[in-house]
């Protein structure tokens, strides 16, 4: 009799255990279900400020209040960021966010007196400048690709050699992107076929010449 009741109790005290193992999972998964979706609501709500600054002991201030490097949720408005520090030219950006977008903050500070021997003696500051400027060289290959879609096909050579078609590396932002194209010959007759080909390329690529500031040059220049 001892021994059935124990084997009973065995029993009852193994399906309580699975019970309380069962709902400790359950449990488990409502929290992180309940984290999750809360913070799919507040990434729809807020917006987001993804701080990289060099030096990383630099002062950074957004709205009066200081920020270290990482992602920040922020309520949408509008912000004014400041950076200093002692030895290096400050740094000053207003923008504004709505809800849901991020702000990519990568910022480098220039040594005042226009060195380069303080990232020099600190590798690992020098190792996020660099980064910096690669983020943000690229970031501007990109907005350049954007707004001058032609970037993509230059520099161009004809299939025949007549003609060179590159952009000007002299060009700086303008409303009009400033191209060059070289006419490979001395001939004045064969100067203006050459042309006029180089012209009728860009426009059966879908560009219009007078969308773009064009230098002529030629291989006797």
């Amino acid at each position: 009799m001892i021994s059935n009741l124990q084997q009973i109790w065995e029993h009852i005290r193994k399906d309580n255990l699975r019970l309380f193992i069962f709902i400790s999972v359950v449990a488990v998964l409502l929290v992180v279900l309940v984290a999750v979706a809360t913070n799919v609501i507040d990434a729809r709500k807020t917006a987001q400020i993804d701080v990289l600054v060099a030096p990383r002991s630099a002062s950074v201030k957004i709205n009066g209040r200081s920020y270290s490097n990482g992602s920040h949720r922020v309520e949408p408005g509008n912000f004014t960021v400041v950076i200093t520090k002692d030895g290096f030219e400050p740094y000053q950006e207003s923008f504004s966010l709505t809800a849901g977008e991020t702000k990519d903050l990568a910022v480098y500070l220039m040594q005042s007196d226009g060195g380069y021997d303080w990232y020099l003696a600190h590798p690992e500051d020098d190792l996020i400048m660099t980064s910096i400027g690669d983020k943000v060289a690229a970031a501007r290959a990109a907005e350049m690709l954007t707004r001058y879609p032609i970037l993509n096909i230059l520099p161009y050579r004809d299939s025949d050699k007549t003609f060179d078609f590159t952009i000007n590396p002299k060009f700086v932002d303008d409303e009009l992107a400033a191209l060059i194209i070289q006419l490979n010959t001395c001939s004045g007759y064969s100067k203006n076929v050459y042309k006029n080909k180089a012209l009728l390329w860009l426009s059966n690529q879908g560009h219009n010449p007078k969308d773009y500031k064009i230098e002529i040059t030629d291989i006797c220049s």
